[in-house]
């Protein structure tokens, strides 16, 4: 400001005109301001690059020109020997330097250095030990071209006495080197860690792995000796499945389980088929294959008797040609015109007439019935006939006196009868096949209440559709009336005996068939019996129910023995106990003689197929099988003593036999107690608090998933003389082992046949090379004189079994069927089938 003020005052003083401006208005006049039209420029300004003297200095864009390099090769990197300050980056320079050789693209200070002779990294050296591709070089002492891990150096090139390869594991041994062979000789040779592996001089091994001891062919290893999870064998078929190998059992189930290279050939549960040569859809049993599924040419059914001959098979029309058309062991016995069961060849005498047959009741009307030549020959006088006399059977028993006989003609007759305390004889001339009563569920099909005596006869009827409290086929409360030759089928009792309800009798039954009967709330599905003395000859009770027990037969209180002469109790279902039968609170023995309980089943208590509950009992010839109870499958007895003779108990569930605190010593001899199973100790013989003696009795094939086939709890069975073999887990167990002491032995039993499915098919009489013949006590003899056989085929009372009820007792001694010997001693070949005997088809 003094600076305008002296240039004023020196205009004054002068008398000249001087004037300081600033025209762009920036705060600089000239001649500071350089550019006074140009408010951007003047001293101070930040200097731009573009060729203007911004800031008034003289000097233009200083300070703001960017250096570029020169960069040839275009990698990136300019060499800094050719460079330009430019404001604005000219073509073929870059602002980055770093290059030390601008003719090739692969060098520059961020290139990565190579083995190559060359600066590729800018830094002065060549190939240093830093190189991407330099090598690691090990010593290699025993020159074998393989060097020591651990003493190396890095670099882009060797020395004598190094090799680039480091896995030598012993560099003293030019034998021990990677790539050679390795050897059984506990040595590392290949080094790759392990010793002895994949030997030159091993064995293949094969993978193991379902562990089943076969090994997958396809996946092996050399070893010296067997790695864990491979096995020496190569033969499995599929690793993967633990139950497929070549020593699996063979099954019928689309899968080669044994590896034999072919499918549900040979398998465990393959059924026989045999030879239907003849295609009539029966086969030869003498032809036999097991297989999966029926092939062609191949049948179940074994029963041809003439494979050679289409019209000759079982079911096929017997005709009087001599020839036994239906395979049934007789001859021109089946031309039966009036179904009677007879034909005329076999001697019925009207094969028109149901009533006449060589099996018909004689009676007095001037007629040979029974076929035997002879008119009336003791017959039976009818007094009364139905339908002739009385159109209703009651109306006929109702005019009926004591001792007459009511004969009723066949056919369906819809009533329920009284027999009014009358000793009549009510008799059908037909049989019970042809002449039926239907109760209409109505109440009791038949009633006895009026004190009846053994002189009431109930004969040749089929009694259907009954219903009522008690007894739904029969009803008898302090009667004893005698039933022959009848069939209760399909009756119901809301309480006890759905078949028969007996009470307080003293009496006989024979011939009896109880089907498909049931007590709804209570006891006896098929016969109950109560404070009564009762034998009965006959009595086939099938597939009756009980809410409560005996699903077959229930016996109470008895006054006197009950006896059961040839009884088959098969296929009963009671709830509570006793499944088949169930005895209870009796003082006198339930006498079972003859017979079979098979397949019957109970849900709570136990007793499958027999329950004896503070009951004695007695069983002879009995074959006990197949039952189902959640103890005492066969039978359970408790609080009272049993004894068993020639008895066989097989395949039940949950136990053969359960003893229970039965007071006296159980007597068990001459049985066959076999294949049973059991989810519990004891599958065969279960005795707790009581001690059973066992003489000649053979346990063979039992298995519980405890203990063992005989298990005792506080009791010491007593053996002598007994077989107990190949029972699982153990033979014994809560006892001592009394195998090598008295008699008593552990040898396969060699029955002639278990194979069947079923097992009342098996045949257990013994190979004659068993060790069982001749084995038993000593004191006890078979019937021809010599030394008791231990099984239930064995012993003195062998030869009385008689289970088809035909009068010939099946034939008891070692090995086959002998057909020129046996007939004439009068043993059956077929102990199951009535129609075969010692005089047909033995």
């Amino acid at each position: 400001m003094r600076l305008v003020c002296l240039l004023i005052t020196l205009s004054l003083v002068t008398g000249c005109e001087f004037l300081l401006t600033d025209r762009d208005h920036d705060g600089y006049d000239e001649p500071e301001d350089c550019d006074d039209n140009n408010p951007q420029v003047h001293p101070g300004i930040n200097e731009i690059c573009d060729g203007v003297d911004q800031d008034c200095d003289g000097e233009v864009d200083d300070g703001v020109l960017t250096t570029y390099y020169r960069d040839v090769d275009e990698d990136g990197h300019g060499d800094a020997d050719f460079t330009l300050d430019e404001c604005e980056q000219p073509d073929g320079f870059i602002e980055v330097a770093g290059d030390c050789d601008d003719y090739d693209a692969h060098v520059n200070d961020s290139a990565p250095e190579v083995c190559d002779e060359r600066d590729n990294d800018c830094d002065g050296e060549v190939d240093e030990a830093t190189a991407e591709d330099a090598q690691t070089w090990h010593t290699d002492a025993d020159l074998d071209g393989y060097g020591d891990p651990d003493d190396y150096f890095v670099a882009c090139t060797s020395h004598p006495g190094y090799v680039a390869d480091g896995g030598d594991c012993d560099d003293t041994d030019p034998e021990i080197h990677p790539g050679v062979d390795e050897n059984c000789d506990g040595v590392d040779q290949d080094c790759d860690g392990e010793v002895d592996d994949d030997p030159v001089d091993g064995d293949p091994y094969y993978l193991d792995g379902d562990g089943d001891g076969y090994g997958d062919p396809s996946a092996w290893v050399m070893a010296c000796d067997v790695p864990e999870g491979y096995s020496a064998e190569d033969t499995d078929c599929d690793d993967g499945e633990d139950s497929i190998s070549p020593g699996a059992p063979e099954y019928c189930d689309g899968i080669d389980n044994d590896c034999d290279g072919v499918i549900d050939v040979g398998a465990v549960d393959a059924y026989p088929y045999y030879e239907d040569a003849d295609g009539d859809g029966q086969g030869n049993g003498s032809v036999v294959d097991h297989l999966c599924e029926e092939a062609s040419g191949w049948v179940g059914d074994a029963n041809d008797c003439d494979d050679t001959d289409a019209t000759v098979y079982v079911g096929a029309p017997e005709v009087c040609d001599g020839q036994d058309n239906d395979c049934d062991a007789g001859t021109d016995e089946n031309a039966d015109g009036d179904g009677d069961g007879y034909s005329v060849c076999a001697g019925d005498c009207d094969d028109l007439e149901i009533a006449i047959g060589p099996a018909a009741t004689e009676v007095c009307n001037g007629i040979d019935d029974d076929c035997d030549g002879i008119d009336d020959d003791e017959c039976l006088d009818c007094d009364l006939w139905v339908p002739t006399d009385h159109a209703a059977i009651q109306d006929a028993i109702d005019a009926a006196v004591d001792g007459q006989v009511v004969c009723v003609e066949p056919g369906e007759y819809t009533e329920r009868l009284d027999f009014g305390g009358k000793g009549i004889h009510l008799l059908s001339s037909a049989g019970p096949e042809w002449t039926i009563l239907d109760g209409s569920a109505q109440g009791s099909v038949v009633t006895f209440d009026d004190g009846e005596g053994a002189d009431a006869v109930l004969e040749g009827f089929t009694l259907r559709n009954g219903y009522a409290y008690y007894g739904g086929g029969v009803y008898a409360p302090g009667a004893s009336p005698t039933l022959r030759d009848l069939v209760i089928t399909g009756c119901n009792a809301l309480y006890d005996g759905g078949g028969i309800y007996l009470d307080g009798a003293v009496t006989a039954f024979e011939d009896l068939i109880l089907e498909s009967n049931n007590a709804l709330g209570g006891h006896g599905g098929g016969l109950y019996v109560g404070d009564s003395w009762l034998s009965v000859d006959g009595l086939d009770a099938y597939y009756n129910t009980a809410n409560t027990a005996g699903g077959g037969m229930y016996a109470t209180q008895l006054s006197g023995p009950m006896t059961v002469q040839g009884g088959w109790f098969v296929g009963n279902y009671a709830y509570s106990g006793g499944g088949g039968i169930a005895a209870v609170d009796n003082t006198f023995d339930l006498v079972l003689d003859d017979g079979v309980v098979q397949a019957n089943t109970t849900d709570l208590v136990g007793g499958g197929g027999l329950l004896c509950d503070d009951a004695p009992s007695q069983l002879t010839d009995v074959w006990i099988a197949s039952n189902v109870a959640p103890t005492g499958g066969g039978a359970l007895v408790q609080y009272a003593h049993t004894q068993m003779v020639n008895v066989v108990v097989a395949d039940n569930e949950e136990r053969g036999l359960d003893l229970r605190t039965t007071g006296a010593s159980p007597a068990l001899s001459n049985m066959s107690i076999v294949g049973n199973r059991a989810t519990q100790p004891g599958s065969a013989v279960y005795a707790y608090g009581t001690d059973p003696m066992l003489t000649n009795v053979d346990v063979s094939g039992n298995t519980a998933l405890g203990g063992g086939a005989i298990h005792a709890v506080a009791s010491a069975p007593l053996l002598g003389h007994c077989n107990v073999f190949d029972n699982a887990p153990a033979d014994f167990s809560g006892m001592a082992n009394p195998l090598g002491t008295d008699g008593n032995i552990s040898v396969d039993p060699q029955y002639l046949d278990t194979a069947a499915l079923d097992p009342f098919a098996w045949d257990l009489h013994l190979d004659p090379a068993s060790y069982l013949v001749d084995a038993g006590d000593g004191n006890l003899q078979d019937p021809d004189g010599s030394t008791a056989d231990i099984g239930a085929l064995g012993g003195e009372m062998a030869d009385q079994w008689d289970l088809d009820g035909d009068g010939s007792p099946g034939w008891w001694q070692p090995g086959p069927y002998d057909a020129a010997l046996y007939p004439a001693q009068g043993w059956d070949c077929d102990d199951l089938d009535s129609t075969v005997g010692p005089d047909s088809g033995c």
